[in-house]
């Protein structure tokens, strides 16, 4: 529906993400008759319309997949191994910016009732992109816990990730495709996301997901 928030949003970032680098080309382009003759400028102008157009090639792809995307399955997750799993294999891209991690994840009730591949798509996809937007040296807070009475008094599975001076932070008008990617595929679960930005650029991310019940015996 074009009234959904949801739609606006993931719009909105395929507007940015795509429009961006084709006002760098099209930049580059209109230099193009002026300075064909100077071999550095071209050396220049193809490394950035290769950049460009490969930034452009990654938002289809992603938007291929969200695309290819069945209803989701409702099966017991543990989200709280998935992230734990996802950040484990960000540790080299960690160490080399000298991040500070820090989890608090909930090992006794870490159950969503979703789906296993979807929801890992939208989060590796979400981690990627956030250890990309802080800077060296910066802090990234990740936390699950149950909450027995979130969404519309049901149990949620709540996901917080806090990330301490981003550049520009994770306002929704910065319309990163990554965060409207998770906000869709979170709508789809019957979920809900909260981005909030505070002072000094200090950004969070709040994910309510359906809480799976424990299993049984």
């Amino acid at each position: 529906h074009a009234g959904d928030p949801g739609l606006r949003r993931l719009s909105a970032a395929v507007a940015h993400e795509v429009g961006n680098p084709l006002v760098g080309i099209r930049t580059w382009a209109s230099m193009l008759r002026t300075r064909f003759d100077d071999p550095e400028f071209r050396a220049q102008f193809a490394e950035r319309v290769e950049a460009d157009t490969r930034r452009i090639e990654d938002v289809v792809e992603t938007l291929a997949r969200l695309g290819a995307l069945d209803a989701p399955a409702h099966e017991r997750v543990d989200v709280s191994s998935m992230i734990a799993d996802l950040l484990g294999r960000q540790r080299a891209a960690i160490r080399e910016r000298r991040l500070v991690v820090l989890e608090e994840l909930d090992r006794n009730q870490p159950w969503a009732l979703g789906d296993a591949d979807q929801l890992r798509f939208a989060f590796g996809f979400l981690l990627d992109q956030v250890l990309g937007w802080i800077p060296e040296r910066g802090d990234l807070y990740v936390a699950t816990r149950h909450r027995p009475a979130a969404l519309a008094g049901r149990p949620a599975l709540l996901v917080e990730l806090r990330l301490r001076g981003a550049a520009d932070g994770l306002a929704p008008s910065d319309h990163a495709l990554a965060v409207a990617s998770l906000d869709a595929i979170v709508r789809a679960h019957g979920g809900r996301l909260t981005v909030a930005t505070g002072v000094a650029g200090d950004t969070s991310l709040a994910i309510e997901l359906p809480a799976a019940a424990p299993a049984s015996g």
